[in-house]
């Protein structure tokens, strides 16, 4: 990784003066896996998009199963009787779990992750050694997550550990949906059922990389999720931003949402979740908005609906 580092002009990542982000180095080495795919950028892109997903499942995990906000927001809009359609920019699995436990003890709530995402007509299923995701039926699901740059559970397989340069610039491939409630720290592995030929596989994580330009993979990879995200927000009466910031870095869904606040006026009077006032100026500006109501926390805009 350092030698890497070092042919792409940082000498030194974690002392460079000013110092080198994420989304800097990763953006370099993603361009050169794209126009000039050495072996050596190619593995060091791979290394660190391993070790992205790695940290945000080690960091999310202990969350797993526990009982949340989330939990009791999704149940007071299906109490209101409300169609929920959840998007997301997170990977991690906090709300798959958070939908699970709301299926088990209220009607209504029915989900499984065999249609969660609204993605496969016929999902591949792998799995590892634990506890695993209910896998519903056709159309049960009632609370659709769009995972907008995808999740740590849908994974490429690729023969060798670290998979070749064109996984990142050729569309159309196959991946699958690793059904485990807690996804383990270590590269999982999944096995087809082909009778012939290489039946194992190793897992890779389809996830967009934390880099500025984002763009040519979600349009290869991730362009039926944002398009199911914008029917449901085409036809939203109700739009609710819970921690998302809109970094400045997300040129992407920056104009992604501001097309669509010309489009339904629901968009320019939105309702915010979020301490920082910042977020709440940058839906002002982005979406033209016409009133913003914020508030400070979860907690807040649960007792505000209760008085």
């Amino acid at each position: 990784m350092k030698e890497q580092a070092t042919r792409l002009g940082v000498s030194d990542l974690a002392r460079d003066d000013p110092p080198v982000g994420l989304e800097d180095y990763l953006g370099r080495l993603y361009f050169n896996v794209q126009h000039n795919p050495r072996d050596a950028s190619v593995q060091a892109y791979f290394q660190l998009i391993d070790l992205y997903a790695w940290e945000v499942i080690e960091t999310t995990r202990w969350m797993i199963g526990k009982k949340g906000l989330m939990t009791k927001v999704f149940q007071r809009e299906i109490a209101a009787g409300h169609e929920v359609s959840i998007i997301t920019f997170n990977i991690d699995l906090l709300l798959e779990n958070a939908l699970e436990r709301l299926a088990h003890s209220r009607p209504g709530a029915a989900w499984g992750l065999g249609d969660a995402y609204g993605l496969f007509t016929s999902p591949k299923p792998a799995r590892g050694s634990g506890e695993v995701f209910e896998w519903s039926g056709e159309s049960a699901t009632r609370i659709p997550i769009y995972k907008m740059h995808g999740s740590v559970n849908w994974v490429f397989q690729t023969r060798n550990y670290y998979p070749p340069a064109d996984l990142v610039g050729k569309s159309g491939r196959d991946f699958w949906l690793i059904e485990d409630r807690r996804l383990p720290g270590a590269r999982l592995r999944v096995q087809s059922s082909a009778r012939s030929g290489r039946n194992v596989w190793y897992a890779f994580p389809l996830i967009v990389p934390p880099v500025y330009e984002k763009h040519a993979f979600i349009r290869m990879h991730l362009q039926e999720v944002w398009g199911r995200a914008e029917q449901a927000l085409r036809a939203a009466t109700n739009v609710v931003f819970w921690g998302y910031s809109f970094p400045v870095a997300d040129t992407h869904a920056r104009h992604f949402f501001q097309g669509l606040a010309d489009q339904n006026p629901v968009l320019r009077r939105p309702v915010i979740v979020n301490p920082d006032p910042a977020a709440a100026s940058a839906l002002w500006s982005l979406l033209r908005a016409d009133r913003v109501t914020q508030y400070r926390s979860a907690e807040h805009y649960l007792d505000e609906d209760s008085n």
